[in-house]
């Protein structure tokens, strides 16, 4: 009966025009609220449908047993989420019928192109099997992907594609080179390489993607999101203390595979000399510049307003018998009105920033021949954050790079959670 609403929901939401729609479900959920305030009456309700909702639950059960006796278990369950997706876009997203369906198309291209491949390459390595670790499928914002990830983000999702190769005795590798232009990657070759990966990390393995690519036994990686269960969710849970906590504990001994190159470890040293003093305790306060812009950042962690930031820096210093407070941020307003409040205790790494309050469509840290710079120096905070006495901060894929990096060193973490936006 439930599925049967639905395809009725979809007709609809699809043949009606936006207002007639939205009066009619009004109206309805106002009669049917009328005709069910009593108990009385639910129950006569109940008992005149019975035996039509009887039969109709019966023929969808014996449909679906049906199916699902057919159909493969992943291609079932992808259609099943498909249409579920499908179903809410139309009838709660108010999305219009086109971009809908394109949503339904991009799907199913990210369920059966970018799903997880065995591939023979040749007859190198046969007593081995490699596991490529790739990027997510779709390197461009569309209907579906409506941002582009942030480099950290990309990361923690191959920390978790390379959770499953290790625990499956696989060799990984990391390959951000042969499925398309990277957002991150810039036209010419950085530290002689076109891999952005290898911009600032080392292989997780001594083989080349080379001789990976020659070998006989190669699994390609799931393009998509995925959480295996060795490390916490990708997506961010509150609450957040204690999703800190389980990524504290569950992820250096993976994160450890993941090393940076010699040239990005010469850099993060000579920062930390010219900036970090050589005595005294430290407070980390990573914030979000975005929060404090002119966007909100749908399904985000909700930040606290300057004020209780700066209240919060003060209370924590305080409690913890902390000397400095280094905060990392993207945007120069923020780093001004805190550099205003603390004066010479405040410690930031002077980089490139937004001066202005910025919106979701800013890039201008990210244009073509700033991309590697303005990383270098995103991954250059994260790792100074997390070599800080304790930490504050909103959750967001830099705080959780810091908290992985520090190995469950800080003597103290306290993460805001106000929910999401």
């Amino acid at each position: 009966m439930n599925i049967l609403l639905k395809f009725l929901g979809i007709i609809m939401s699809m043949i009606m025009p936006r207002k007639l729609k939205e009066h009619l479900k009004y109206s309805l959920t106002r009669i049917k609220t009328i005709m069910t305030n009593k108990k009385e009456l639910k129950i006569f309700w109940k008992i005149l449908f019975f035996p039509f909702d009887f039969v109709l639950s019966l023929i969808f059960a014996i449909l679906q047993s049906l199916i699902v006796l057919i159909l493969p278990k992943k291609f079932y369950s992808e259609t099943v989420y498909n249409f579920h997706e499908f179903y809410t876009d139309i009838t709660q997203r108010n999305i219009g019928r086109k971009v809908a369906l394109k949503r339904v198309c991009l799907r199913r291209e990210l369920f059966t192109k970018g799903c997880q491949k065995r591939k023979c390459f040749g007859n190198k390595n046969k007593d081995k099997t490699f596991f490529v670790i790739r990027p997510y499928y779709f390197m461009e914002a569309n209907e579906l992907a409506t941002t582009v990830s942030n480099l950290l983000f990309h990361y923690y999702r191959s920390l978790q594609h390379l959770t499953y190769a290790v625990n499956n005795g696989y060799i990984p590798i990391i390959d951000w080179r042969n499925y398309g232009t990277f957002p991150h990657q810039e036209e010419m070759p950085i530290n002689g390489t076109t891999d952005c990966w290898e911009y600032y990390w080392k292989q997780p393995s001594d083989y080349t993607l080379e001789e990976v690519y020659q070998s006989k036994n190669v699994i390609l990686s799931d393009q998509n999101t995925r959480n295996y269960g060795y490390i916490p969710e990708v997506q961010f849970k509150s609450p957040f203390n204690n999703y800190a906590k389980r990524l504290a504990i569950n992820c250096p001994k993976y994160s450890e595979l993941f090393e940076f190159n010699d040239i990005t470890k010469t850099y993060f040293e000579k920062r930390i000399n010219e900036n970090f003093p050589e005595e005294g305790r430290i407070l980390g306060v990573c914030v979000r510049a975005m929060s404090y812009g002119s966007a909100v950042v749908k399904n985000h962690p909700i930040q606290p307003d300057m004020e209780q930031l700066k209240v919060l820096i003060n209370q924590k210093m305080e409690e913890w018998e902390l000397d400095y407070c280094f905060v990392t941020c993207e945007s120069q307003l923020v780093i001004d009105e805190l550099k205003d409040c603390f004066e010479d205790k405040l410690i930031f790494l002077p980089r490139k920033r937004y001066t202005y309050k910025p919106t979701s469509e800013d890039n201008v840290l990210y244009e073509d021949g700033q991309k590697y710079q303005t990383n270098l120096d995103y991954l250059t905070e994260m790792y100074m954050l997390s070599k800080c006495t304790c930490i504050i901060g909103g959750m967001n894929s830099g705080m959780r790079a810091a908290i992985i990096w520090n190995k469950n060193n800080y003597e103290n973490m306290y993460i805001f959670d106000r929910g999401n936006w």
